[in-house]
Protein backbone atom coordinates (compact mmCIF):
# COMPACT_ATOMS: atom_id res chain seq x y z
CA UNK A 1 0.00 0.00 0.00
CA UNK A 2 1.23 3.50 -0.89
CA UNK A 3 0.18 5.96 1.82
CA UNK A 4 -0.03 9.59 0.70
CA UNK A 5 -2.57 10.98 3.15
CA UNK A 6 -2.00 14.00 5.46
CA UNK A 7 0.94 13.68 7.85
CA UNK A 8 -1.07 13.03 10.99
CA UNK A 9 -2.52 9.80 9.55
CA UNK A 10 0.74 8.16 8.44
CA UNK A 11 1.31 6.29 11.68
CA UNK A 12 -2.29 5.08 11.93
CA UNK A 13 -2.59 3.81 8.35
CA UNK A 14 0.91 2.33 8.23
CA UNK A 15 0.33 0.44 11.46
CA UNK A 16 -3.03 -0.85 10.20
CA UNK A 17 -1.31 -2.24 7.10
CA UNK A 18 1.58 -3.77 9.03
CA UNK A 19 -0.79 -5.55 11.38
CA UNK A 20 -2.42 -7.11 8.30
CA UNK A 21 1.00 -8.16 6.92
CA UNK A 22 0.72 -5.60 4.10
CA UNK A 23 3.90 -3.98 2.76
CA UNK A 24 4.07 -0.19 3.11
CA UNK A 25 5.51 2.67 1.09
CA UNK A 26 4.58 5.74 3.14
CA UNK A 27 5.08 9.37 2.23
CA UNK A 28 7.41 11.53 4.27
CA UNK A 29 7.47 12.08 7.13
CA UNK A 30 6.98 8.43 7.97
CA UNK A 31 5.48 9.61 11.26
CA UNK A 32 5.32 12.90 13.13
CA UNK A 33 8.18 12.12 15.50
CA UNK A 34 10.83 9.55 16.32
CA UNK A 35 8.74 7.91 19.06
CA UNK A 36 5.98 7.00 16.61
CA UNK A 37 8.58 5.79 14.12
CA UNK A 38 10.24 3.50 16.65
CA UNK A 39 6.89 1.87 17.37
CA UNK A 40 6.12 1.49 13.66
CA UNK A 41 9.57 0.18 12.74
CA UNK A 42 9.53 -2.38 15.55
CA UNK A 43 6.11 -3.59 14.39
CA UNK A 44 7.33 -3.93 10.78
CA UNK A 45 10.43 -5.84 11.86
CA UNK A 46 8.33 -8.18 13.99
CA UNK A 47 5.90 -8.84 11.13
CA UNK A 48 8.71 -9.02 8.56
CA UNK A 49 6.92 -6.69 6.17
CA UNK A 50 8.52 -4.11 3.89
CA UNK A 51 8.47 -0.54 5.21
CA UNK A 52 9.93 2.46 3.38
CA UNK A 53 9.62 6.21 3.79
CA UNK A 54 8.95 7.74 0.38
CA UNK A 55 11.69 10.31 -0.09
CA UNK A 56 11.56 10.14 -3.88
CA UNK A 57 14.66 12.29 -4.42
CA UNK A 58 16.82 9.73 -2.59
CA UNK A 59 15.96 7.17 -5.27
CA UNK A 60 16.98 9.41 -8.19
CA UNK A 61 20.20 8.58 -10.15
CA UNK A 62 21.88 11.87 -9.23
CA UNK A 63 22.09 10.93 -5.54
CA UNK A 64 24.41 7.87 -5.90
CA UNK A 65 26.51 10.04 -8.23
CA UNK A 66 26.73 12.75 -5.56
CA UNK A 67 27.80 10.25 -2.92
CA UNK A 68 30.48 8.91 -5.25
CA UNK A 69 31.89 12.42 -5.84
CA UNK A 70 32.16 12.96 -2.09
CA UNK A 71 33.70 9.54 -1.41
CA UNK A 72 36.36 10.22 -4.05
CA UNK A 73 37.40 13.27 -2.04
CA UNK A 74 36.92 15.39 -5.17
CA UNK A 75 36.48 18.66 -3.28
CA UNK A 76 38.62 17.68 -0.31
CA UNK A 77 37.34 17.67 3.25
CA UNK A 78 33.70 18.72 3.50
CA UNK A 79 33.35 21.90 5.55
CA UNK A 80 29.94 23.38 4.90
CA UNK A 81 26.57 22.33 3.48
CA UNK A 82 23.89 24.84 2.52
CA UNK A 83 20.46 23.65 1.37
CA UNK A 84 16.92 24.94 1.30
CA UNK A 85 13.41 23.94 0.32
CA UNK A 86 10.78 26.62 0.52
CA UNK A 87 7.82 28.03 -1.40
CA UNK A 88 5.33 30.84 -0.94
CA UNK A 89 1.66 30.05 -0.43
CA UNK A 90 1.06 33.84 -0.67
CA UNK A 91 -1.61 33.87 2.01
CA UNK A 92 -2.65 31.92 5.08
CA UNK A 93 -5.40 29.41 4.35
CA UNK A 94 -6.45 28.10 7.79
CA UNK A 95 -8.17 24.94 6.55
CA UNK A 96 -5.32 23.98 4.19
CA UNK A 97 -3.22 21.04 5.46
CA UNK A 98 -0.05 23.18 5.43
CA UNK A 99 -1.55 25.67 7.90
CA UNK A 100 -3.59 23.24 10.01
CA UNK A 101 -1.76 22.23 13.18
CA UNK A 102 -4.18 19.32 13.69
CA UNK A 103 -2.83 17.91 10.40
CA UNK A 104 0.78 18.59 11.49
CA UNK A 105 1.20 21.40 8.99
CA UNK A 106 4.12 23.77 8.70
CA UNK A 107 7.37 23.88 6.78
CA UNK A 108 9.65 21.63 8.84
CA UNK A 109 7.55 18.49 8.54
CA UNK A 110 6.51 19.12 4.93
CA UNK A 111 9.71 20.23 3.19
CA UNK A 112 12.32 21.02 5.86
CA UNK A 113 13.06 17.33 6.21
CA UNK A 114 14.56 17.30 2.69
CA UNK A 115 17.60 19.48 3.48
CA UNK A 116 18.00 17.71 6.83
CA UNK A 117 18.06 14.32 5.12
CA UNK A 118 20.57 15.51 2.52
CA UNK A 119 22.83 17.07 5.16
CA UNK A 120 22.95 13.87 7.25
CA UNK A 121 23.70 11.83 4.13
CA UNK A 122 26.45 14.13 2.83
CA UNK A 123 28.07 14.48 6.25
CA UNK A 124 28.00 10.71 6.56
CA UNK A 125 29.56 10.14 3.13
CA UNK A 126 32.31 12.59 4.09
CA UNK A 127 33.37 10.34 6.98
CA UNK A 128 32.83 7.03 5.20
CA UNK A 129 29.37 6.29 6.56
CA UNK A 130 25.91 6.14 5.01
CA UNK A 131 24.68 8.97 7.24
CA UNK A 132 25.40 10.53 10.62
CA UNK A 133 23.35 12.45 13.14
CA UNK A 134 24.24 16.01 14.10
CA UNK A 135 25.93 16.51 17.46
CA UNK A 136 24.03 19.76 18.02
CA UNK A 137 21.22 21.79 16.45
CA UNK A 138 20.34 25.48 16.78
CA UNK A 139 17.27 26.94 15.07
CA UNK A 140 14.84 29.80 14.64
CA UNK A 141 11.37 30.07 13.13
CA UNK A 142 8.39 32.27 12.49
CA UNK A 143 5.30 30.62 13.93
CA UNK A 144 2.20 31.86 12.12
CA UNK A 145 -1.28 32.72 13.31
CA UNK A 146 -2.50 29.13 12.89
CA UNK A 147 0.28 27.81 15.13
CA UNK A 148 2.52 26.18 12.49
CA UNK A 149 6.05 27.13 11.45
CA UNK A 150 5.82 29.24 8.29
CA UNK A 151 9.54 29.97 7.88
CA UNK A 152 12.34 28.20 9.72
CA UNK A 153 16.07 27.62 9.58
CA UNK A 154 18.52 25.49 11.50
CA UNK A 155 22.24 24.97 11.88
CA UNK A 156 23.36 21.36 12.23
CA UNK A 157 26.83 20.67 13.58
CA UNK A 158 28.34 17.28 12.70
CA UNK A 159 31.54 15.51 13.62
CA UNK A 160 34.73 16.50 11.75
CA UNK A 161 33.65 20.17 12.05
CA UNK A 162 31.05 19.85 9.26
CA UNK A 163 28.35 22.52 9.48
CA UNK A 164 25.03 22.37 7.64
CA UNK A 165 22.73 25.36 7.21
CA UNK A 166 19.18 24.32 6.33
CA UNK A 167 16.20 26.54 5.53
CA UNK A 168 12.55 25.87 4.82
CA UNK A 169 9.30 27.77 4.31
CA UNK A 170 5.71 27.64 3.18
CA UNK A 171 5.46 31.45 3.03
CA UNK A 172 8.71 32.34 1.27
CA UNK A 173 10.35 31.23 -1.95
CA UNK A 174 13.87 29.88 -1.49
CA UNK A 175 16.75 28.79 -3.73
CA UNK A 176 15.76 25.11 -3.34
CA UNK A 177 19.27 23.92 -4.10
CA UNK A 178 22.22 22.39 -2.29
CA UNK A 179 25.80 23.64 -2.10
CA UNK A 180 28.49 21.44 -0.58
CA UNK A 181 31.79 23.18 0.14
CA UNK A 182 35.10 21.43 0.68
CA UNK A 183 38.56 22.81 1.33
CA UNK A 184 39.54 22.53 -2.37
CA UNK A 185 36.24 23.02 -4.21
CA UNK A 186 32.45 22.87 -4.06
CA UNK A 187 29.51 20.88 -5.42
CA UNK A 188 26.31 22.58 -6.57
CA UNK A 189 23.09 20.63 -7.10
CA UNK A 190 20.66 22.95 -8.83
CA UNK A 191 17.60 20.74 -8.41
CA UNK A 192 18.09 18.19 -5.63
CA UNK A 193 14.47 17.71 -4.53
CA UNK A 194 12.33 17.65 -7.69
CA UNK A 195 14.67 16.95 -10.64
CA UNK A 196 12.68 17.37 -13.83
CA UNK A 197 9.83 19.78 -14.49
CA UNK A 198 6.73 18.57 -12.66
CA UNK A 199 8.65 15.44 -11.71
CA UNK A 200 9.62 14.23 -15.17
CA UNK A 201 11.02 13.72 -17.67
CA UNK A 202 14.16 14.80 -15.88
CA UNK A 203 17.20 16.80 -16.88
CA UNK A 204 19.39 17.75 -13.97
CA UNK A 205 23.02 18.54 -13.26
CA UNK A 206 25.63 18.21 -10.55
CA UNK A 207 28.30 20.89 -10.90
CA UNK A 208 31.75 20.46 -9.37
CA UNK A 209 33.78 23.66 -9.20
CA UNK A 210 37.48 23.23 -8.48
CA UNK A 211 40.64 25.15 -9.37
CA UNK A 212 38.67 27.67 -11.38
CA UNK A 213 37.07 25.05 -13.63
CA UNK A 214 33.59 23.53 -13.65
CA UNK A 215 32.92 19.86 -14.26
CA UNK A 216 29.29 19.00 -15.01
CA UNK A 217 27.58 15.65 -14.62
CA UNK A 218 24.25 15.68 -16.45
CA UNK A 219 21.38 13.29 -15.87
CA UNK A 220 18.59 12.86 -18.42
CA UNK A 221 15.76 10.40 -18.75
CA UNK A 222 12.08 9.97 -19.62
CA UNK A 223 11.04 8.73 -16.20
CA UNK A 224 8.81 10.62 -13.80
CA UNK A 225 10.49 11.36 -10.47
CA UNK A 226 8.18 9.05 -8.54
CA UNK A 227 8.95 6.15 -10.88
CA UNK A 228 12.26 5.48 -9.19
CA UNK A 229 10.94 4.98 -5.67
CA UNK A 230 7.94 2.97 -6.89
CA UNK A 231 10.13 0.63 -8.92
CA UNK A 232 12.64 0.26 -6.08
CA UNK A 233 9.91 -0.60 -3.58
CA UNK A 234 8.42 -3.13 -5.99
CA UNK A 235 11.78 -4.81 -6.57
CA UNK A 236 12.52 -4.98 -2.85
CA UNK A 237 9.16 -6.56 -2.10
CA UNK A 238 9.60 -9.06 -4.95
CA UNK A 239 12.95 -10.04 -3.42
CA UNK A 240 11.37 -10.31 0.04
CA UNK A 241 13.40 -7.44 1.46
CA UNK A 242 12.02 -5.63 4.49
CA UNK A 243 13.64 -2.28 3.68
CA UNK A 244 15.37 -0.63 0.71
CA UNK A 245 19.12 -0.21 0.25
CA UNK A 246 20.90 3.08 0.90
CA UNK A 247 20.69 5.82 -0.39
CA UNK A 248 16.95 5.16 -0.34
CA UNK A 249 15.45 5.43 3.10
CA UNK A 250 16.55 2.62 5.39
CA UNK A 251 14.69 2.34 8.67
CA UNK A 252 17.67 3.56 10.68
CA UNK A 253 18.05 6.58 8.40
CA UNK A 254 14.37 7.48 8.74
CA UNK A 255 14.59 7.27 12.51
CA UNK A 256 17.67 9.50 12.59
CA UNK A 257 16.03 12.16 10.43
CA UNK A 258 12.97 12.25 12.68
CA UNK A 259 15.19 12.59 15.75
CA UNK A 260 16.76 15.65 14.09
CA UNK A 261 13.32 17.05 13.21
CA UNK A 262 12.21 16.51 16.81
CA UNK A 263 15.19 18.58 17.96
CA UNK A 264 14.51 21.28 15.36
CA UNK A 265 10.85 21.60 16.31
CA UNK A 266 11.73 21.65 20.01
CA UNK A 267 14.18 24.50 19.44
CA UNK A 268 11.48 26.64 17.79
CA UNK A 269 8.73 25.51 20.20
CA UNK A 270 6.54 23.84 17.61
CA UNK A 271 4.88 21.05 19.55
CA UNK A 272 2.26 18.53 18.49
CA UNK A 273 -0.04 16.38 20.66
CA UNK A 274 1.71 13.27 19.32
CA UNK A 275 4.96 14.44 20.91
CA UNK A 276 3.57 13.36 24.27
CA UNK A 277 3.92 9.66 23.34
Amino acid sequence: VYIATPHDTHFLYSMACIRKNIHVLCEKPLTLNSSESMILINAAIKKRVFLMEAFMYRCHPQIPALINIIKQNTIGNIKHITSSFGFDMKKVIPDHRLFDKKLAGGAILDVGLYPVSLSRMVAGAAVGKKFINPVSISAKARIGETGVDEISSATLAFENNIIAEVSTAIMQNMDNNAIIEGDVGKIIIDDPWMPGKDGGPYNTKIRVIKNGTEDIQEFKGPEHLFFFEGELASQCIAKEKTQPPHPAMTLEDTLGILQSLDAWRKKVNYKLPQDEI
